[in-house]
């Protein structure tokens, strides 16, 4: 069974957990993503949605920002930007 009818298989079964390897390829304003950047992704249908984690010695400006944060100034700029853009 390929992954992706494995996850759709259990997707009503609240005790699935499993996890996943993979790439994020993606738009983020701020962010230049012509290299793709390798992820775990994370399935506990006990939470919901499934988390991806990137994987956190590649280096790349969003890994950096994923796991150390970002300051609030930039965040509402950056939001301030997509509302606009939208």
């Amino acid at each position: 069974m390929r992954k992706f009818e494995y996850f759709s298989y259990y997707y009503e079964n609240e005790n699935f957990e499993t996890g996943y390897f993979g790439w994020l390829s993606n738009y983020f304003p701020d962010y230049d993503f012509e290299e793709r950047i390798p992820t775990n992704v994370i399935v506990n249908n006990k939470i919901g949605r499934p988390f991806i984690y990137p994987h956190e010695n590649f280096e790349h400006p969003f890994v950096k920002d994923f796991y150390n944060g970002i300051e609030k100034k930039e965040a509402e700029k950056r939001i301030n930007r997509a509302l606009n853009n939208s």
